[in-house]
């Protein structure tokens, strides 16, 4: 998700709020329950950055930042 004109911080709430919303809305699926969680990686656009790819890039490390720390979080990696 691109957020133009959004702080980190901002961002963050954003990101926690969904995270949480997604995880305290369990799937149905024929009677049977099934719990989701989501992980969440951010990033800010930065001015040394000349091509998507390297935002790109700084967000998937986030991702598996969050995968790797115990999943249904958020991680942020700033630089």
């Amino acid at each position: 998700i691109l957020m133009p004109d959004t702080d980190l911080q901002a961002a963050q709430g954003f990101a926690e709020r969904l995270r949480r919303k997604i995880e305290l809305t369990p799937l149905i699926h024929q009677d049977v329950e099934i719990p989701i969680t989501i992980s969440i990686g951010l990033t800010m656009i930065l001015v040394d950055d000349d091509l998507p790819e390297q935002v790109f890039a700084r967000c998937d490390r986030a991702l598996y930042a969050a995968k790797h720390h115990g999943r249904n979080r958020v991680e942020i990696i700033e630089e």
